[in-house]
């Protein structure tokens, strides 16, 4: 009974591996027409490459060769990502066709590469294959264009799947495989992103990231231009997204010794769809994340106290600089001393008429200060009106430039010179803060090789992460003691939230001015349907208009409505200054002539 048994059971087990051999073969047969077509219609003129991962197929690669195809055929042993990387699938007239006849999954998937492609076709030789299952396969979800082609062991047919991931119910019968109905590429590689159908997708967010994202109030709801950018993005590709007010371990994002932190480790780690958030596109973050077209060009500024206005008594001399000052009391020495000294020189053997040294320089001074003088009382020498003459064209622009500048200075405020690069800053005693929530900043002003730079890392103070600028607001208004360095528009916004727009300033150099991006993980199949899109809302312009909607005036200093009032004294306080000083010196002069009058009548009495 047991022999019995034992034979039954040997001839069922023989049996069953006979007909799984001739359906893999009778598929391996149907399949290497279904190859022929493909390369002779929907891949005519195209660069394939196959991936023959089966474990027993017996396709007759002979028949399959077409001329108008260039082919390479590996096995999925001998396949190597070194010698074929991920960028040779990517290509758009590359398509990739892996093979596979094993009913164990596991072995499919250690089979399949991970790379992305373009365009790929997974042909299934084995009946008991499931279609979902391969399309859960990391290859499959992250390919623009995935088709599974099965074929049937008993029929010599062979049915087209394609999977659109983001619908409720993703897998779709295509139809049956014939030449004539999938001839052309479009009938084989259809857009499986062209719409959302309604899905949910999880947004990384931070929301304090003005005017990309922010809280108005702590109202536990976000708003921003790149929220108002996706909420049009969702209306066009049909989804639609929820988004959160930090991120899950409260920092930015960064990579820290081997894993992501902020939100980006929401992305990698959380389950999350995309960060709109403020990220510069870099090389890691490039390697290591799917990113968009950039949107918008912008780097790290620097947020300084204005200098402390100079005193309001020096408005008279702040028109010209030391050095005018310095050349126009030169100039009145110089014209003085040779307009004396030509008063002595003979002329058609006749010396000019005598002109005292003093006499000159009340002339010249005149001629500066607009006084009219007559040269008639002194001489009549023709030459001295020439002289004079040249020299009052020379006052004349002298004084209208002074007159000019002078409105200004009396009625605007004047500052010192102030830092206004990153050279000045780093020579400065300033020091520089920034707020530690993970950015790249401090660690590669510190690493830079450019003496600048470097100078100012290390001389950087950083200060706790919280959802306010308190602290780094404090030493740059209160203390004067630091520069602060954030993204540029974030600064302006701090500007008006503190108040400080009229004592505080940006400097007008950046850092690190790069490309801002959205991110999605690696491998997004949707990547470019969003980057598409959003770049189309960059170049008509819809981006620049919702920035600027929240964004408002911040970046005016002052509104355009300009008060108008009158001269306080501590404008005027300069001339005031001015004539006491001369005043002063009228009454010291007055004194001494007063004293040589007298002296002189005393000489004039003894005398007689």
């Amino acid at each position: 009974m047991k022999l019995q048994l034992k034979a039954c059971l040997g001839l069922m087990i023989f049996l069953t591996y006979s007909y799984m051999t001739n359906s893999v073969r009778n598929n391996a047969s149907y399949a290497t027409v279904v190859l022929r077509e493909l390369l002779e219609g929907a891949l005519r003129n195209t660069e394939v490459f196959v991936l023959d991962g089966s474990v027993s197929s017996e396709i007759d690669w002979g028949e399959v060769y077409p001329p108008d195809v260039t082919m390479t055929r590996i096995t999925a042993s001998n396949y190597n990502s070194a010698i074929f990387p991920s960028k040779v699938f990517l290509g758009s007239n590359f398509t990739v066709i892996w093979i596979i006849d094993n009913s164990e999954m596991n072995n499919v998937i250690s089979h399949l590469p991970e790379e992305c492609s373009r365009q790929l076709i997974v042909l299934s030789l084995n009946d008991n294959l499931e279609i979902w299952k391969i399309f859960q396969t990391k290859a499959t979800y992250c390919s623009k264009f995935a088709v599974v082609i099965q074929c049937h062991e008993l029929s010599n047919t062979a049915s087209v799947y394609v999977n659109f991931p983001l619908k409720e119910n993703s897998i779709k019968l295509l139809g049956m495989w014939s030449l004539e109905t999938f001839r052309v590429k479009e009938s084989l590689f259809l857009e499986r992103f062209k719409t959302f159908s309604g899905s949910v997708l999880k947004v990384a967010s931070l929301c304090d990231d003005f005017p990309l994202l922010y809280q108005i109030n702590e109202d536990c709801s976000c708003r921003g231009s790149n929220l108002d950018a996706l909420q049009v993005i969702s209306s066009h590709l049909n989804f639609s997204f929820e988004y959160q007010i930090n991120s899950s371990d409260f920092n930015w994002g960064s990579y820290e010794n081997g894993t992501w932190t902020g939100l980006l480790a929401d992305l990698v780690y959380n389950g999350r769809h995309i960060v709109i958030n403020y990220f510069l596109l870099n090389l890691e973050r490039y390697t290591y994340f799917d990113s968009t077209y950039p949107y918008r060009a912008e780097g790290f500024g620097f947020l300084a106290h204005l200098p402390t206005p100079l005193p309001q008594w020096k408005a008279v001399v702040l028109p010209f600089s030391l050095n005018t000052w310095i050349s126009i009391g030169a100039a009145i020495i110089v014209v003085t001393i040779f307009f004396t000294l030509f008063s002595w020189i003979v002329i058609n053997n006749e010396r000019s008429a005598t002109l005292q040294p003093i006499t000159a320089l009340f002339l010249v001074l005149g001629a500066l200060l607009s006084q009219p003088s007559s040269l008639g009382a002194v001489d009549r020498a023709e030459w001295r009106r020439v002289w004079m003459a040249v020299w009052f064209l020379s006052c004349i622009v002298f004084v209208t430039a002074f007159k000019g500048n002078l409105i200004a200075f009396l009625t605007v405020p004047q500052y010192p010179l102030r830092i206004e690069t990153l050279k000045q800053l780093a020579q400065s005693p300033l020091r520089v803060t920034m707020q530690d929530y993970g950015e790249f900043v401090p660690d590669a002003l510190k690493a830079s090789t450019d003496h600048t730079l470097h100078t100012i890392g290390n001389k950087l103070d950083l200060f706790p992460y919280k959802l306010n600028y308190d602290i780094g607001m404090d030493l740059v208004v209160a203390n004067k003691t630091h520069a602060l360095i954030e993204t540029y528009s974030y600064l302006m916004s701090l500007q008006k939230k503190y108040n400080v727009t009229d004592h505080t300033y940006l400097l007008k150099e950046q850092v690190y001015s790069g490309h801002l991006s959205w991110l999605l993980p690696k491998h997004t199949p949707y990547t470019e349907v969003i980057s598409d899109t959003l770049q189309r809302l960059r170049e008509t312009g819809i981006l620049h208009k919702l920035f600027h909607d929240h964004f408002g005036d911040t970046a005016a200093r002052k509104d355009d409505i300009v008060s108008v009032s009158s001269l306080s004294m501590e404008q005027l306080q300069g001339a005031f200054f001015l004539l006491l000083v001369g005043f002063s010196a009228a009454f010291i002069s007055w004194v001494l002539e007063v004293v040589s009058m007298r002296l002189k009548l005393r000489r004039e009495a003894r005398s007689f």
